[in-house]
């Protein structure tokens, strides 16, 4: 999971040359690059290269349904390892 990721992150959108944002692309770049080194047996080095962070997370809100609604806490493409 990466923080400030949304569910169009993990598409193709982020890619094409009318979508995606600048925090898109260095989350898709980030996961791609984790993939890989996980399908390489690379992935422990690869997250010691990355920033990393722990589960943490705030209330910011309440939803319509009346459940809280969450945000993560860190900066865009800190990677949270569970």
């Amino acid at each position: 999971m990466s923080v400030g990721s949304l569910h169009q992150d993990f598409s193709d959108y982020a890619v094409l040359p009318l979508g995606g944002t600048k925090n898109g692309h260095l989350i898709l770049r980030r996961v791609s690059d984790l993939v890989l080194a996980f399908l390489n047996d690379e992935l422990e080095e690869a997250i010691a290269s990355v920033p990393t962070i722990e589960l943490e997370e705030i209330i910011v809100g309440v939803g319509k349904d009346g459940k809280p609604k969450r945000k993560l806490l860190g900066r865009v493409g800190d990677v949270i390892i569970q």
